[in-house]
């Protein structure tokens, strides 16, 4: 998982959030597995605590996670684990290909069960994958004042990046998308890369430096 793009578009902060993610358990471990394993031990979308400890152990989570106890309450609300959020977050850290990992993510947005996804869906979709690759990742260096620095740069452009990627899901005036339309879209380069929290963040780096109204 090492970084291989230039000095530029790898900024130092970035690599240390990449060494803060690399301490997190999900590297080693397919996204299929990780997917099947929160569903497992879930319930109506939620995860509760006694299912967050059996999740952790069958994932074999490190024992001491004070690293990253913030990291993990910012998916809890009401005692609650979000589903949707620990599978997303587990599928973008995840070794996989690519085409597993685009139809993981479809099959968790698609709750009906549908083989369909609307914009609505995808507008949600985005959020959330941008909210994990920058807002609750920050959570993992919050002492380091020269990462939130750059987080703060890349909130700057999330509002810039949620319509970049979304036009990239979304072709012209579509108002749904199929299964394998999704995944078809991961076939090329310039979407690939959002299966990663690198790959988001990557993106909203390079709107920094690029004029709005190109």
């Amino acid at each position: 998982m090492g970084c291989m793009e230039t000095h530029l578009d790898c900024p130092v902060e970035e690599l240390e959030l990449i060494k803060k993610e690399m301490k997190l358990p999900y590297d080693i471990e397919s996204p299929s597995k990780i997917d099947i394993v929160h569903r497992k031990y879930s319930l109506g979308g939620k995860i509760n605590q006694d299912q967050w400890e059996q999740i952790k152990s069958a994932l074999n989570f490190p024992n001491d996670l004070s690293f990253s106890e913030s990291f993990y309450n910012s998916f809890c609300e009401n005692g609650e684990y979000s589903l949707r959020g620990l599978v997303l977050l587990g599928i973008l850290l995840s070794y996989g290909n690519f085409t597993d990992k685009a139809l993981l993510i479809f099959e968790i947005m698609d709750l009906e069960y549908q083989n369909i996804l609307t914009k609505a869906d995808l507008e949600s979709l985005v959020s959330e994958l941008i909210d994990i690759s920058v807002n609750k990742i920050s959570l993992l260096v919050e002492q380091d004042a020269k990462v939130q620095k750059y987080i703060r740069s890349l909130k700057s452009v999330e509002e810039r990046g949620k319509k970049v990627i979304l036009r990239r899901f979304c072709k012209g005036s579509m108002i749904k998308i199929t299964r394998d339309e999704f995944v078809e879209r991961f076939y090329k380069s310039k979407c690939v890369g959002l299966l990663t929290t690198r790959g988001i963040r990557k993106l909203l780096y390079g709107l920094l430096y690029e004029n709005p109204k190109s």
